[in-house]
């Protein structure tokens, strides 16, 4: 057989020689050694010279040891990582040496493989620099970012690999590092291919307070993917990044909330007066978070004019943007209802005194009051008060609310009134209620004897 392998090594087919190294590396004496090192020198194929590596790791001897170290500089990466895969399994400590510095060869395959053989020889790093070329190429990114400065070259080279969820974790661990050294590479990382990786990058560099970065973020603003404009948009804001003004402006257009809601806080850090009436039309938008956004950012321009649209922004259906609206205003001016720009928006106020939500009636109240005009309570839409209404009438309204969280607790405060019956239309129309507790509330009330209707 051994005789029929030489014959087949002088075969004109890379196919018969590569199954006749193949053979030569099945259980053959070590007479074979020195015609498997020919062929890795020599054979004009790399799948050839791959085969005979490998075939070379079935022996121990140190002319094997010699040949695959001299492999590790072949042209061919296939047959490099064959040379390394081979002095690990041959396990000779003097291949040490040799391997070291492919911990910075450029192709990242070749680089893991090179740390398994080195971490199977246990080899210790002499220095950070190499331990961490050497966790990076384990793929121990966390391990090696505490290693602080000195894993900026190493975690930067994984920016070039194949993977992008490795990207990410790369640029992640960039940032956590926090040195300057590390903002050209993730400046770099703006450019990648995937949004994920453009994204994590964003946010890094804003973190990193990059301001060298400012203008390569700008033209992300008109990046095709959401996630990544708002990533650009916030780190912008932290970066204060004037330039971007216009831009961010144009963004409050935007069909994604996430984007609109990152332009708004941004604007707020920039703090240009020229964003004041953008952000306030912004208080109408279909989107809650937005508009509480909105109402934050007129908090952050610190411009007295701010005033009037968030007055206006207190009387919003939703609680969370009345609020933030309230806590922003009172901020602002801790007097605001003596402003002028106040007192030309109170006949949107007396409007809202018949707005079919109970909380936006009581704001509307306390507003008119505290600019000084009399109100007793906040009336029910359609409603003329003419007397005080009692404390079930009051209740009643309540069932009549927009907000479910309302028409409940009316409805629990009424059952508990002593002496005093649910009328049954009522009752009957919000068992039909289209918030599912108060329509079990309801049922439940309905259902109960008489007895049991009320507590003392």
């Amino acid at each position: 057989m051994l005789w029929l392998a030489h014959q087949q090594l002088k075969s004109k087919s890379t196919r018969i020689r590569r199954q006749a190294v193949e053979k030569l590396g099945r259980g053959m004496p070590s007479a074979v050694i020195p015609v498997l090192v020919r062929v890795l020198r020599e054979d004009p194929e790399p799948e050839v010279r791959e085969a005979a590596a490998l075939a070379l790791s079935e022996h121990r001897e140190q002319e094997v040891v010699d040949a695959l170290i001299a492999a590790l500089t072949d042209p061919v990466a296939d047959v490099r990582s064959a040379a390394v895969d081979g002095l690990r399994r041959v396990g000779d400590s003097s291949a040490i040496p040799a391997l070291a510095p492919l911990l910075k060869a450029a192709d990242a395959g070749l680089r893991s493989r090179v740390a398994q053989a080195l971490k199977m020889l246990a080899w210790q790093p002499e220095e950070p620099e190499q331990e961490a070329d050497f966790l990076v190429a384990l793929g121990d990114l966390s391990r090696a970012a505490i290693l602080g400065k000195a894993a900026v070259g190493a975690l930067a080279k994984v920016l070039e690999d194949s993977a992008y969820q490795r990207r990410v974790v790369a640029v992640n661990r960039l940032a956590e590092i926090g040195d300057p050294s590390a903002i050209p590479p993730l400046i770099a990382a703006l450019r990648d291919t995937e949004s994920v990786v453009r994204t994590a990058a964003a946010n890094a560099l804003g973190r990193l307070g990059a301001t060298v970065a400012g203008p390569r973020l700008v033209s992300l603003l008109s990046d095709a993917d959401a996630n990544v404009r708002a990533a650009s948009a916030e780190a912008i804001g932290l970066l204060q990044e004037q330039r971007a003004l216009a831009t961010l402006i144009k963004l409050l257009q935007d069909r994604h909330w996430e984007v609109r809601s990152s332009a708004l806080e941004a604007l707020g850090r920039l703090g240009d007066p020229a964003a004041l009436i953008p952000v306030s039309a912004v208080l109408q938008d279909r989107d809650r978070e937005v508009r509480e956004q909105a109402a934050l950012a007129l908090g952050s321009l610190r411009d007295p004019r701010a005033a009037a649209p968030l007055v206006l922004a207190m009387l919003d259906p939703e609680r969370v943007v009345r609020h933030a609206a309230t806590r922003v205003l009172q901020q602002l001016d801790p007097y605001w209802e003596r402003l002028p720009a106040v007192q030309e928006v109170l006949g949107e106020v007396r409007q809202a005194l018949q707005h079919t939500d109970y909380g936006v009636r009581q704001v509307a109240a306390e507003i008119l009051r505290r600019c000084g005009e009399r109100t007793s309570a906040a009336p029910t839409q359609n409603t003329t008060w003419s007397r005080r209404k009692t404390a079930e009438e009051l209740l009643l309204d309540l069932l009549a609310d927009a907000d479910p969280a309302l028409r409940q607790a009316g409805l629990e405060c009424l059952d508990r009134r002593a002496g005093w019956t649910l009328p049954a239309d009522r009752l009957a129309v919000l068992r039909d209620d289209p918030d599912e507790s108060v329509r079990r509330l309801a049922l439940a009330i309905a259902e109960r004897p008489i007895s049991e209707g009320t507590e003392p």
